[in-house]
């Protein structure tokens, strides 16, 4: 399961969840040969609701210590991160990693206006407000900030003298902006509002928003069935896998101190 550029975080605790000693725990599942794999989850650098703000929340939580946040769900035994949103999670206040998705987005706003009417009709309400406001006191001069296209691309540099001219300002004070705000600089090259050949991995420049993170869970049934009942379950399924379940074992007897 192990991927270059990413971070794997085994759940060793997840025995807390019944109040189970970790070798109880490991002898419930002892029968069980794979674990359910997706990539389902996500950490949203746009949230539509407060429950997609909830969930980037207890995400946080998880790469923070507290490794059953997420378990009103499913129950996970492992999350994989790309190591940079791992290190911005890791390193950011709870607080920080909201504002530094306002403040993206308030970038996103300002610089290309295209994407006002998807921000105000999807984004979080409470969160668009937030943009919205930061725009009026940091960016209102960029209200006309549009690119124009012609047929004659000559025609179009010399009517878009203007436009390059207020972009070189946009990205100067964004640059600020975004310093003075959020205060994990790791994440910035992965949400620049918006095309910068500083940062041409950004996301946002390619109108993508979401990261889907590689997880292993059960489920609620299989918790109920093998965790609080007697189940025999091997829970060989067409989305189970063998090799993280491996890996998960390895890391629980090891932080567990149990003998295999």
């Amino acid at each position: 399961m192990q991927v270059k550029g990413n971070v794997v975080l085994y759940n060793t605790r997840i025995y807390e969840e019944e109040n189970l000693h970790p070798s109880d725990f490991f002898e419930k599942v002892k029968l069980v040969q794979r674990i359910r794999t997706s990539r389902q989850l996500k950490f949203s650098f746009l949230p539509t609701s407060a429950k997609d703000i909830e969930r980037n929340n207890k995400i946080w939580e998880f790469v923070n210590g507290n490794s059953n946040a997420l378990n009103y769900d499913h129950k996970y035994f492992i999350i994989m991160l790309p190591e940079w949103l791992h290190q911005f999670l890791r390193f950011s206040t709870q607080k920080n990693v909201t504002e530094c998705i306002v403040v993206a987005l308030t970038g996103l706003y300002a610089g290309d206006p295209s994407q006002r009417i998807k921000l105000e009709k999807r984004l979080e309400r409470s969160l668009y407000l937030r943009v919205t406001d930061y725009y009026r006191q940091y960016f209102s001069d960029f209200e006309d900030f549009s690119f124009i296209v012609a047929e004659d691309w000559n025609l179009t540099d010399q009517i878009n003298d203007e436009y390059f001219e207020k972009r070189k300002r946009f990205i100067s004070r964004f640059d600020y902006f975004f310093r003075d705000h959020c205060s994990n600089p790791i994440v910035i090259p992965h949400i620049y509002p918006v095309y910068d050949p500083r940062f041409e991995q950004s996301m946002f420049a390619k109108n993508a928003f979401d990261i889907p993170l590689v997880n292993s869970y059960f489920s609620k049934s299989d918790w109920k069935r093998i965790i609080l009942g007697d189940s025999k379950d091997e829970l060989i399924r067409m989305e189970s896998e063998a090799e993280p379940w491996a890996k998960w074992k390895e890391s629980f007897v090891r932080e567990n101190r149990l003998r295999k």
